[in-house]
């Protein structure tokens, strides 16, 4: 990336944001400088992606670089934003016309930028392979109405995620750090967040410890860590800062998958009579579990206890809710309940359970007193499940 602009305090800016975000950076006082960097660049076969232009700058202004690079072939594929003082990101028609890609008015908020220059450098399909094979009818009208939110300040990571999901059938709105998150989170009902640990103004552990103490409905959106962290103590860190899973970069494909078929799953109807031939535990979670009895000998055997010891007791609370009519009791006694079964990869309990919220949310109480008894059931065929297993430590 280029930063061009006559200021040395906004090029300096600027600069910050080009090497914090890892990327490739260069940057020039004038548009004749600029054009020289640029066919510079080219001819070593190391053309730039993109180019940052300030509008008002003496000799040349923003306007006639972008001309001036339009015009040259070696160089007009290099993606433009122009910074200007004028209000608005719509792009004035003299502006549209020169062949800008993006507007932005200054001062400029590095979030604003990140994601304009997530918008115009778009995102690439990834190679079909099993992880991102062509998707069946059912599951792409899952995944068509699901809206994630993928907060990570590095735009190369970003667009990887960005890929991944868009192979899988999702779709995702970005944020460049930890505290626009949270105000993400606040405004907008999010099926699962997607969350960096390592970012500027608030990491993502403090903004997931944030999220799950508002008072908000945004406390009970599943939250999927991504770091790039292999100590020890990672996933459990993760684990106490309220989130829900941990995938390790760089992101692979089957993995963010498997993370958010465990905490989106599919809104349905539950049919009673087909609930007992369904999968009871996800093996490859549940060997997850297992393979942490290395380090932590006998943390299988704990969290199957307390798993048992302590869903019945949700059970009660969300049929009190329900005699209540508390939608929000209910909501997060089905919450919780899906977090911790989702831990045991157990499957069924909970696709029950994301139904139950699903039910709440609509007010089908007729359909959540349905889901009750479902659960119950369920629970009845896990528990011969989970105790087989336990015996094994």
């Amino acid at each position: 990336m280029l930063a061009v602009d006559d200021n040395p305090v906004n090029l300096a800016i600027l600069h910050e944001h080009i090497v914090g975000w890892h990327m490739r950076n260069g940057s020039v006082e004038s548009g004749p400088q600029a054009l020289t960097m640029l066919r510079a660049a080219a001819a070593r076969g190391e053309p730039y992606d993109i180019a940052i232009v300030d509008m008002q700058m003496p000799e040349m202004d923003g306007l006639a670089l972008t001309r001036a690079i339009r015009s040259d072939a070696a160089i007009s594929s290099t993606k433009l934003v122009l910074l200007t003082s004028l209000g608005g990101h719509d792009l004035p028609r003299s502006a549209r016309d020169a062949g800008v890609d993006a507007c932005l008015t200054k001062p400029a908020r590095q979030s604003e930028l990140y994601n304009i220059l997530a918008s115009i450098v778009g995102v690439r399909s990834c190679p079909t392979n099993e992880a991102t094979a062509p998707l069946d009818q059912q599951t792409q009208m899952h995944r068509h109405g699901v809206r994630l939110l993928v907060a990570e300040d590095n735009l190369v990571n970003q667009q990887v995620v960005l890929g991944i999901l868009g192979s899988l059938g999702y779709s995702a709105d970005v944020v460049a750090n930890g505290l626009e998150a949270v105000e993400a989170a606040a405004r907008i009902p999010y099926s699962a967040i997607l969350m960096d640990c390592r970012m500027p103004e608030m990491d993502g552990y403090a903004a997931a410890t944030t999220i799950r103490q508002s008072r908000s409905e945004s406390r009970y959106i599943p939250i999927i860590a991504l770091t790039a962290d292999v100590v020890s103590d990672a996933r459990a860190k993760a684990l106490a800062a309220g989130m829900n899973d941990y995938i390790t970069k760089p992101i692979k494909a089957d993995e963010l998958a498997s993370a958010l078929d465990r905490w989106v799953p599919a809104p349905a109807q539950i049919d009673l009579q087909n609930v007992s031939i369904q999968p009871s535990l996800d093996d490859e979670v549940f060997e997850s579990l297992k393979g942490l009895e290395s380090c932590a000998p006998g943390l299988s055997r704990k969290v199957i206890d307390a798993f048992l010891a302590d869903t019945p007791r949700r059970l009660e609370d969300i049929e009190q809710a329900l005699f209540g009519h508390s939608a929000e009791k209910l909501s997060l006694a089905a919450h919780t309940l899906r977090g911790s079964a989702g831990n045991l990869g157990a499957r069924a309990f909970v696709q029950i359970c994301a139904d139950l919220e699903h039910s709440v949310a609509g007010n089908d109480w007729g359909n959540c007193k349905k889901l009750l008894a479902a659960l119950r059931q369920e629970l009845d065929r896990l528990r011969g499940v989970l105790l087989a297993q336990s015996t094994e430590f």
